[in-house]
């Protein structure tokens, strides 16, 4: 698979805030600072660690053996998780986007890992944990303790909602 092949496979990547253009495999943003400030202000605003720690042990409760990092890989899959609700982006293009830009890479922790990045398949399948088993819930719960007017947070049904409403909150205040 030559460089054109991989090009002529990357499609246009339609997000909220943005439009990425994959052209000879480098991403042409038009309004990076946008994303990046969206990116530091909910750094701030989650319970990242805590979250982690939920995914990790869920993640370890579904492992038939201990595995070495589950706690950092956690994190950064439950940031890619959210990056990837939050921008609309499917596990391929979640993918593409931690190899293509730094911004992302970053945000997720990822960047300067020396072990290889999550890829498609690693992103599906916490996807998949998240969406049919109590950690969605658990992570849900953790998030809506953020707005104390909205307890419930009606109709929200995912945390990365219930962020997103959190962070409008935070900009009101």
């Amino acid at each position: 698979t030559g460089p054109h092949k991989v090009a002529s496979t990357l499609r246009k990547f339609t997000m909220p805030s943005t439009r990425c253009t994959l052209a000879h495999g480098l991403p042409t943003l038009p309004d990076p600072l946008r994303d990046a400030d969206f990116l530091h202000q909910m750094d701030g605003l989650l319970p990242w660690h805590a979250m982690a720690d939920t995914a990790a042990h869920s993640l370890a409760q579904a492992s038939a053996r201990p595995q070495a990092g589950v706690q950092h890989a956690a994190g950064a899959l439950l940031r890619i998780h959210f990056v990837q609700s939050w921008f609309g982006l499917s596990d391929q293009a979640m993918a593409d986007m931690l190899l293509c830009v730094p911004l992302y890479r970053r945000f997720t922790q990822l960047e300067g890992v020396l072990r290889p990045l999550p890829d498609v398949v690693d992103i599906r399948r916490f996807r998949y944990r998240v969406n049919r088993t109590a950690l969605g819930t658990a992570l849900l719960r953790q998030v809506q303790r953020l707005v104390p007017r909205h307890p419930q947070l009606p109709g929200v049904q995912t945390a990365p909602d219930a962020a997103l409403i959190a962070w409008a909150a935070s900009q009101e205040a």
